[in-house]
């Protein structure tokens, strides 16, 4: 353990831990990296990793793991009811489907939150509305001069199991196509085909756009997403805006 380059990612983790004892910070780290419960392993090998090189014993090392163990142990009450929650069928998103994309047109200043720790090019929030099932989600604003326009985001699953993956990813798209959202003044549905996501595929996206040809909504889009990574298979939602590929040259 740490003499890997993949390790880094753990060592990042473990300082983080070590020297931001306040359980806010913990908790906005947690959401920042889409931590759950059942991956408090990966916290705890993070400290290890940490505290092997900045200690000399590994009985030191691990006095102080023990020490850093009671705040993990805070997260796993609040976070297993949405980890369980998360893979039950049957959560309907259609309302806050509705919900977000209708605050779309106030660039989704209504439904910001906490401010957690940012990206380059980009600053990130808490999401005051949330998708039912989802690990977490939160509001992207990014530092284009182009596009001003926020992004939602919300992780439906995150796991190593590609069928309930793809359970979910199908699930929310037949979802968000049937849901109809208040444009002002009339009520908007969604258009769009999707995109069937094989095991073979590193990712999968499929879009809807708002049955609109002008307006606020004019380049709206809800993105379904299926990754694949070394983490293993994620699905999330994206309500931003996106021009159509030939509107951009």
């Amino acid at each position: 353990m740490c003499g890997l380059p993949g390790d880094r990612y753990l060592f990042k983790i473990g300082k983080t831990f070590h020297n931001h004892s306040d359980y806010n910070y913990q908790h906005l780290f947690i959401n920042r990296w889409g931590l759950l419960f059942n991956d408090f392993h990966i916290i705890k090998r993070g400290l290890i990793c940490y505290l092997a090189i900045e200690t000399k014993s590994k009985a030191e090392a691990m006095q102080k793991l023990l020490t850093i163990g009671a705040a993990l142990f805070l997260f796993t009450g609040t976070t297993r009811a949405q980890f369980y929650k998360k893979v039950l069928p049957g959560n309907n998103i259609s309302a806050a489907v509705a919900n977000i994309t209708e605050n779309f047109q106030n660039n989704y200043h209504q439904i910001q939150g906490d401010e957690l720790p940012a990206d380059e090019g980009r600053e990130i929030y808490r999401s005051t509305v949330t998708v039912p099932g989802a690990s977490h989600a939160v509001i992207y604003r990014f530092h284009s001069k182009e596009d001003t326009t926020a992004s939602f985001q919300a992780i439906l699953y995150e796991g190593e199991s590609f069928k309930e993956a793809a359970k979910i990813y199908k699930q929310t798209f037949r979802q968000v196509k049937g849901t109809k959202f208040n444009g002002g003044s009339q009520k908007i549905s969604f258009d769009g085909s999707m995109e069937d996501p094989t095991e073979d595929l590193r990712f999968t996206s499929s879009r809807l756009r708002p049955a609109v040809t002008g307006g606020a909504y004019k380049n709206f889009i809800a993105e379904i997403e299926i990754i694949n990574s070394v983490e293993g298979w994620t699905v999330q939602l994206n309500l931003h805006s996106r021009k159509n590929d030939e509107e951009r040259y």
